[in-house]
């Protein structure tokens, strides 16, 4: 369902008139007078996200004041998931960037920029259609150099101090809570499948081991309970997440003036988490050789910034929440994928059928890292655990009875 179609579903009238609206608000002019228009279809970058649909670029011309202006916007379409119950607590909630983005959430400009909404269509029963001003070329190239990681992380760690001094988040159901539960909670009908047809028949799990070369044994008890995890995360601090802030959502790019804007996009999984949670998907694509050296970069820069703008977080805080959303959030799709596999295999497979179905496991890169990751995400919270005043204002108080975040309990609905 492509973004000029919702459009013209609108019917000619309403369209004109909401983009007429939509070119006023951007222009600052009501009495903008609007022409026709062009339009281009626009990559999304986004294969993943089930819920977004297209996104068209509008360029046209408006006379205002006697002056003829040039003007641009996207229209960017989002849709329900089919297999998505739509309730706005679900990880992927189609209607959450329209939300968020109408919401003046975003609107601080503190670190991140958010493209500013200019409306919001209802296009058809099944379908929105945001207009967001027209922030330029977006590249779905991954990678930055080292100076643009530390750019990123520095504009993250200001955009996210706002939140921490600002009033509370919660009263927005839309908001996603912690994901590190509810990606597990999606995720176990196929990791009773991973359990049935492979982790609790000895024979195949000690084959999976010597093909991986590594124990995924702990990583997959962490995810079968993941409470002493989630517990610790929602103990510190908590801020406003992007939670999909990977290279290609956080738009990197040298301002007019000369300095970096920190452009973010792509707002559907938008939600509040502890510091620290965003590293993961920001360094996600960054592979060895060189992570160890990214990592210590985005950890300095994103500190800095919290500090500075009077954040009182500890590193090893910070580090916890990054370590345990790379492990369990992330192990948790490769699982998912693996339990999909095994799930449709004839009921009888064989060893060799069901080891060949676990292929794109052992073939994904970041399983061992995820393992790795889980034993220093665990030693980090054991210290945090044993001393909550460790680091000063990285750990808030214990509440009496910690409710972990398995708060939407089905799986379906945490999708």
């Amino acid at each position: 369902m492509g973004g000029e179609v919702c459009m013209s579903r609108v019917g000619l009238g309403q369209q004109r008139r909401d983009v007429t609206a939509a070119v006023r608000r951007l222009l600052a002019d009501e009495a903008a007078e609007v022409g026709d228009w062009a339009t281009t279809e626009l990559a999304l970058g986004a294969a993943n996200n089930p819920t977004s649909g297209a996104a068209t670029r509008l360029r046209g011309t408006a006379t205002t004041n006697g002056t003829d202006r040039a003007w641009s916007l996207v229209a960017k379409v989002v849709c329900p998931d089919p297999h998505d119950r739509q309730t706005p607590q679900s990880v992927i909630y189609w209607r959450r960037e329209a939300d968020v983005a109408t919401s003046g959430l975003l609107e601080h400009g503190r670190g991140l920029r958010a493209p500013r909404c200019l409306g919001v269509v209802e296009a058809h029963p099944e379908a929105v259609v945001i207009l967001f001003e027209d922030i330029g070329e977006v590249s779905h190239v991954s990678g930055y150099d080292d100076e643009e990681f530390a750019v990123a992380a520095a504009a993250l760690g200001r955009f996210q101090a706002h939140y921490v001094h600002g009033p509370p988040l919660t009263e927005r159901a839309w908001l996603t809570g912690n994901l590190v539960g509810r990606f597990r909670n999606a995720c176990l009908p196929q990791l009773q499948a991973v359990h049935d047809l492979l982790w609790d028949r000895p024979a195949r799990r000690r084959r999976l081991e010597i093909a991986m070369g590594i124990d995924p044994a702990p990583l997959v008890a962490a995810l079968d309970d993941p409470t002493p995890f989630v517990e610790v995360l929602d103990w510190l601090q908590q801020t406003l997440c992007h939670n999909d802030a990977h290279v290609n959502n956080l738009v990197v790019r040298r301002s007019a003036e000369g300095g970096w804007d920190v452009w973010a996009i792509d707002w559907q999984m938008v939600g509040t988490g502890p510091l620290g949670s965003d590293l993961a998907q920001l360094l996600v694509e960054v592979a060895e050789p060189d992570l160890p050296r990214v990592e210590a970069i985005v950890l300095e820069a994103y500190l800095a910034a919290l500090h500075d703008d009077g954040v009182r977080v500890g590193r090893e805080a910070v580090e916890f929440a990054y370590a345990a959303n790379v492990a369990l959030r992330h192990a948790s799709w490769v699982l998912y994928l693996l339990g999909l596999s095994l799930a449709e295999l004839p009921q009888g497979a064989s060893d060799e059928d069901v080891l060949m179905a676990c292929l794109p496991a052992l073939e994904h890169p970041g399983l061992g890292h995820c393992v790795a990751m889980l034993e220093r995400a665990d030693a980090l919270r054991r210290r945090l655990s044993r001393n909550p005043g460790l680091e000063p204002g990285s750990v808030r108080g214990r509440p009496e009875h910690p409710e972990p975040g398995h708060d939407d309990g089905a799986a379906a609905d945490a999708l």
